[in-house]
Formats: structure tokens, sequence, C-alpha cells
């Protein structure tokens, strides 16, 4: 295997010659940084292939990560990363949308999601005194129950029907 310095086009026989030039020549090389030995690679493309298999690697910004933490801390104070992550999870998305959908179908985040108004609250009496104070909700939001729904037809559909059927169940 022939390894190339990016710089000099220079050619090297082992991985620890290129590095040693790289070093003393003070040059770029495909070395990775997160390999405890700094591994060294042909070319760039074998260098990200590399950290995308051993290391957690965050496409949108092409940067490899020592652990899951380390990516996760990443995801919670990188801004470009704001709209497609779940903090509650610790999951990204590939895009706002995609996490949009996470919020509205998963059991995890039913009990503290506003759908109206797609914030996040910290738990599910947070979302209820939401509901409760804000204008937008008033009407669409069960006291009964404690659902929130679209809009005031449909909230009275669903209460309508749940309450015949525990009349239903009463009367067994």
């Amino acid at each position: 295997m022939s390894y190339k310095c990016n710089n000099c086009n220079k050619s090297f026989d082992t991985d620890q010659s290129i590095l040693a030039h790289c070093r003393s020549k003070g040059h770029s090389c495909n070395r990775c940084r997160l390999c405890p030995n700094e591994r060294m690679f042909r070319n760039k493309q074998s260098l990200d292939q590399h950290q995308r298999a051993y290391h957690e690697y965050c496409n949108n910004c092409e940067r490899a990560f020592s652990d899951d933490e380390a990516l996760n801390q990443h995801y919670r104070n990188s801004p470009a990363h704001r709209n497609t992550y779940c903090f509650h999870c610790e999951r990204l998305f590939a895009d706002n949308a995609a996490r949009e959908q996470h919020y509205r179908n998963s059991p995890v985040h039913l009990a503290t999601y506003c759908h109206h108004c797609k914030r996040h609250f910290g738990d599910g009496n947070a979302r209820k005194d939401h509901y409760q104070k804000s204008d937008a909700h008033r009407n669409s939001y069960c006291f009964v129950c404690e659902r929130a729904f679209e809009d005031r037809n449909e909230k009275a559909r669903v209460c309508c029907l749940l309450m015949k059927v525990g009349r239903l169940v009463d009367s067994l």
C-alpha cells in the first residue's frame, strides 16, 4: 500500500513514514486523530469511511467524535442541529419535519408536546398549564379527559363518543 502526501505529492511505503514526513514538514495529512496511534489513510475518502465505521460521525459537520457522549454534547450545543435534534431522546433527525413527526408519533412526547404550537414542555403538567392558559387552545382542550384536539369540533365529536362509551360501560 502506498501513501501519498496531499501537500507535496511525495509517496511513502508505510503510514508511519508519511506521518513522520507530515509532522516534520507541518503538513496536514489523512490521519485519524481519534485513534490512539493516529492511523493514516491513503486519502480523505478512506479516512471519512473509517470514521463513519469506527467512530461517532456527524455528517452535517463532517466531524468525528470519540464516543456517544461527545457526539450528543455536540448536538446539544451546536446551533446547526437545534432544529433536528430531540434533546429528550438524544436522537438526530434528517430535518425539522422528521423531528416534528417524531414528536407527534412518539409515546414519550404525547404528554409533553403541543402539536398546535410545535412547542415542547418539560412535563405533562407544563403542557396542561399551557393549554389551560392559552387562548388558542381553550376551546380545543377537554378538561374532563385532559386531551387536546385539533379544534372544538373534533373535541366535541371525540368527547361525546367517549361519554357514550362510558355510559354503556356504566350500564353493564
